[in-house]
């Protein structure tokens, strides 16, 4: 950022909100206010290196402002990602010129740290990613099924371990997470248990069916667009509130939902296969700030705010591990959780 006083709030990897099922790679910057005056909210590139690729979302997805995605490569294994950020500034302002008609880019723009690559006050707010491709995260129990959708996730790292200590500092002091690792955390598969990112078995891991896919035992609501992540399932801590785990389901009578378990319920880290059949009652969720007041998200989001469970109840969750490592999971959506009797027709097998 060419000035960081100027970010709002960031909010660290591994969040799960809506189609984004599992936890999140990248990190959110977030504004004050949407829609400045052009020149308020400048992006500028975290080091040295050459944006290699970009993408226009008002070709690709229709949007009706300034919108891209950039790759800037560091070195031949370190890379940056930005998504969402504005009007192209620059030395990066040829590329939009470039790709006008197509809605992507490839070529070669060198940039220095701290240029300035983009003006997001049209419509503020962006996505950053830093993939390393010589780490790999271990959290994840079978790299496979990202190959097909997104190959780079298993070489995310935490951006924050890349800055030096100055700027770590003044961009710690936006964060809304204070415990290490400061950027989050994504990997949290758990061999054996339920905890972690899981797939509906024999539906392409993490690429999903597609948009358009029959998918067996969706409920056939039609409240939002099918896609990829109605074969997803996570169970997982939030980003922010760690103490507090999601219940992150892709198809929930046909919406991608998060979810919380009742106070009182079993821990889901602590389940394995012996556990037999654990049915969870679920219910929708609150946020809280650190000193216990009810918050609807707006504004400047608090540090270490909670996460609680509400008194409405949105169903059941009724989870088994396998010998072979899979889980079997029954949706009761809006059923109450003694209403669980037994796996029927309707139980899902899923794998990590």
């Amino acid at each position: 950022m060419k000035d960081v006083n100027t970010i709002s709030h960031i909010t660290p990897m591994g969040e799960m909100t809506s189609t984004h099922v599992t936890p999140v790679d990248h990190i959110y910057v977030y504004f004050p206010q949407q829609a400045k005056p052009a020149g308020t909210y400048m992006v500028t590139s975290p080091a040295d290196g050459v944006i290699i690729s970009a993408e226009d979302f008002r070709i690709q997805n229709g949007y009706p402002y300034p919108d891209y995605r950039l790759v800037i490569m560091h070195s031949c294994k370190l890379f940056s990602v930005y998504i969402h950020v504005g009007t192209l500034i620059g030395s990066a302002s040829k590329i939009a010129t470039e790709m006008q008609s197509r809605g992507s880019w490839s070529g070669s723009i060198e940039i220095k740290a701290g240029e300035v690559i983009a003006d997001d006050s049209a419509n503020p707010n962006f996505d950053y990613s830093l993939f390393d491709g010589s780490t790999k995260l271990s959290g994840f129990a079978n790299l496979d099924s990202y190959a097909n959708g997104e190959a780079w996730k298993p070489f995310t790292v935490d951006p924050f371990d890349y800055m030096s200590s100055e700027v770590k500092t003044s961009y710690a002091a936006k964060l809304t997470r204070t415990a290490a690792p400061l950027g989050g955390k994504i990997d949290y598969d758990k061999v054996g248990g339920i905890v972690g990112n899981w797939f509906v078995k024999g539906t392409n891991g993490y690429a999903g069916q597609g948009a358009n896919a029959n998918y067996a035992n969706a409920t056939g609501s039609s409240k939002v667009s099918r896609g990829y992540w109605d074969t997803h399932l996570a169970i997982a801590p939030h980003n922010v509130d760690t103490e507090q785990f999601i219940f992150s389901v892709g198809d929930w009578d046909g919406c991608p939902c998060q979810m919380v378990a009742a106070p009182g319920q079993i821990n889901p880290s602590s389940i394995t296969a012996a556990s037999g059949t654990i049915v969870y009652e679920l219910r929708e969720l609150q946020l809280q700030s650190a000193s216990g007041s009810d918050w609807d998200r707006g504004g400047i989001w608090p540090q270490n705010f909670k996460v609680v469970a509400t008194n409405i109840v949105a169903g059941y969750l009724a989870i088994r591990v396998n010998a072979d490592n899979s889980i079997t999971v029954e949706k009761g959506v809006g059923l109450a959780k003694s209403s669980f009797t037994a796996f029927t027709n309707k139980a899902l097998t899923y794998t990590h």
